[in-house]
């Protein structure tokens, strides 16, 4: 096992490792299958333990048994189902949504979350996870590169987002044909062309 393995492994507990973040069982998470015969939510990769395991493993300092972890719950089985499917409405391309499902004794659906997985580019997993970090440097030449790539994702794959069209621009807008030397435009309201509204909220 290389440096990332030993490092991600030392995140999880003996028994998530050998169980949800093994390679068979994280190729079922990944094709998230429905599993036949089932009633309810049952894609990818099933498996039953108890509140008081995942509180003890988290105590332990199981990253994953942590997250799964509810104040409120502290005995009695519990069912987690972890499955993924690409988002076709998001950007990138191809970028995965992870759902976990917890489902307590008795058939109770305790929980139920989708979560957008994204890693490194040198990280293993990149082979299967599209998306990478978020860029916090905005105004890096990575951050103009990383906005026209989804924009251009946005425009020829989102199938539920309108297509650009030329339009009116607003009386001031940036040029940013330049990216070191954006410019503003008063364009009076007599300028056609595309336009794209940034927000950060």
């Amino acid at each position: 096992m290389d440096e990332q393995g030993n490092k991600a492994k030392s995140l999880v507990c003996e028994a998530c490792w050998n169980g949800l973040f093994s390679f068979d069982a994280w190729q079922i998470v990944l094709a998230g299958t429905e599993q036949p015969g089932r009633v309810g939510y049952s894609n990818g990769y099933c498996y039953t333990t108890t509140w008081e395991s995942l509180h003890a493993s988290s105590a332990a300092g199981c990253s994953w048994c942590k997250f799964l972890c509810h104040p409120e719950y502290t005995n009695g089985g519990v069912e987690i189902w972890v499955a993924c499917d690409e988002d076709s409405e998001c950007t990138p391309a191809g970028t995965k949504k992870l759902t976990v499902k917890l489902e307590s004794s008795g058939g109770r659906a305790f929980s139920l979350q989708h979560y957008y997985m994204y890693t490194t580019d040198g990280d293993h997993a990149g082979r299967f996870i599209a998306a990478r970090e978020r860029v916090v440097d905005i105004a890096s030449p990575t951050g103009y590169r990383l906005a026209l790539e989804c924009l251009d994702s946005c425009t020829r794959f989102h199938e539920s987002c309108p297509k650009p069209q030329p339009t009116t621009l607003p009386d001031r807008v940036i040029d940013c044909s330049n990216p070191e030397k954006p410019r503003i435009v008063i364009t009076n309201g007599k300028l056609q062309g595309y336009y794209v509204t940034l927000s950060y909220i």
